[in-house]
């Protein structure tokens, strides 16, 4: 505030409500309904493709004789560390 300190929400909370936060933000990232489970792996179908083909447009836009090539496995790469990020967050596990 003006003239004031700066309180920051999780330093004036109790420390009840602290724990309940982070109880609910845990509980959100777990996905129990097996439709709505199912429906975020059918997400998952594109993260792979998508990366690879920004990966090989970014690396033909980058140029190099190989770029394209190279952009790609990357992208496939970053597409794979996504999908597995994301299934693990569908799981509920860290």
């Amino acid at each position: 505030g003006p003239g004031g300190r700066q309180v920051y929400l999780m330093e004036a909370a109790p420390p009840s409500l602290v724990t309940d936060c982070a109880i609910l933000a845990e509980m959100a990232n777990k996905v129990d309904n097996p439709w709505t489970k199912a429906g975020a792996y059918m997400g998952l179908i594109f993260v792979i493709p998508v990366a690879g083909y920004a990966g090989y447009a970014l690396g033909n836009y980058l140029g190099g004789k190989n770029g394209g090539d190279i952009g790609a496995i990357v992208g496939v790469g970053i597409g794979f560390f996504e999908t597995y990020r994301q299934a693990m967050r569908i799981e509920g596990k860290k």
